[in-house]
């Protein structure tokens, strides 16, 4: 299932819209979903996708801007002080109030654009407008990739 993902998102404990959910995209364009609970806690989903391994989700990353939100650190709790740091291998853009996009980056430069025009549209919090295009751009990649016989990561 976490086999060959190209892409995910991921929305924090209370973020808005939807908090501990998870959505993945794989390289062949299926997707899935989880919500992190006691059942499946982010551990269990880190042992399933490794990528995850060193990860942290707090915000925009140290060197993101976000104009959409004030991050306020209310205690001196050190662990509050940490920025987003994302899986080595993926791109990360912040949509802010806690949301998370994660793009492999062999495939970033097929999915940015489509991204960009979420933006410019305003539709990018639609899932399900997002989604359609997102696969195909992937799939046609590694369709692509398979023909040139690169391997995908």
């Amino acid at each position: 299932m976490f086999k060959d993902i190209a892409f995910f998102t991921l929305a924090e404990p209370g973020a808005m819209g939807v908090g501990n959910l998870m959505e993945f995209i794989t390289a062949e364009g299926e997707k899935f979903s989880l919500f992190f609970s006691e059942e499946m806690p982010y551990s269990k989903v880190k042992e399933y996708f490794p990528a995850l391994d060193d990860c942290y989700w707090n915000g925009p990353e140290s060197d993101e801007s976000c104009r959409t939100e004030f991050v306020f650190y209310l205690s001196k709790d050190e662990r509050n002080f940490k920025h987003t740091k994302p899986p080595k291998n993926y791109t990360h853009l912040y949509e802010g109030f806690g949301n998370h996009i994660c793009i492999r980056k062999d495939y970033y430069p097929v999915v940015e654009p489509i991204i960009r025009d979420l933006i410019e549209k305003n539709e990018l919090v639609n899932w399900y407008k997002r989604t359609e295009k997102i696969i195909n751009a992937i799939k046609n990649l590694t369709a692509e990739k398979k023909k040139e016989n690169i391997k995908c990561d």
